[in-house]
């Protein structure tokens, strides 16, 4: 018996306090995740990476890219309130070769709070270089 196709997916479902929206986190490969606020009403979709991206444009190493983090995840954490999520971006870049030398990559965890219109704020910032135990000492 031979596979062509395995799909492993993890989708991640919060409703606002309000019912109105309801936030959704997408595993979709086990290196991405994706994060979205819809509207009940309209199930208009706000998708937060590209959100957090224009309002940050300094986050841009921290997706996946050809320059940038190969390991990279947005998720809801949780709605602080009926109109806000707490959205987190975290995972690891790969290291580099530097001539002889190896430069471990970073492990990074970044919250925002993003509203249902698309307002961002930074709340925290964690990059700590990769260590012996990976990205365990960045933590929840």
């Amino acid at each position: 018996m031979v596979l062509d196709q395995v799909t492993l997916q993890t989708l991640t479902l919060e409703w606002s306090p309000d019912s109105v929206a309801f936030a959704a986190s997408d595993r979709y490969a086990s290196d991405t995740e994706v994060a979205y606020i819809y509207d009940v009403h309209t199930l208009d979709r706000l998708e937060l990476l590209p959100r957090i991206l224009a309002t940050y444009p300094n986050v841009l190493p921290f997706t996946q890219g050809p320059h940038a983090a190969p390991h990279s995840y947005c998720h809801v954490m949780h709605w602080t309130d009926p109109k806000h999520v707490e959205a987190r971006l975290h995972g690891h870049t790969d290291g580099a070769r530097i001539g002889a030398a190896f430069r471990p990559g970073d492990c990074f965890d970044l919250r925002f709070r993003v509203s249902r219109e698309g307002e961002v704020h930074e709340i925290s910032r964690r990059v700590l270089p990769v260590s012996n135990k990976g990205c365990e000492a960045i933590g929840d």
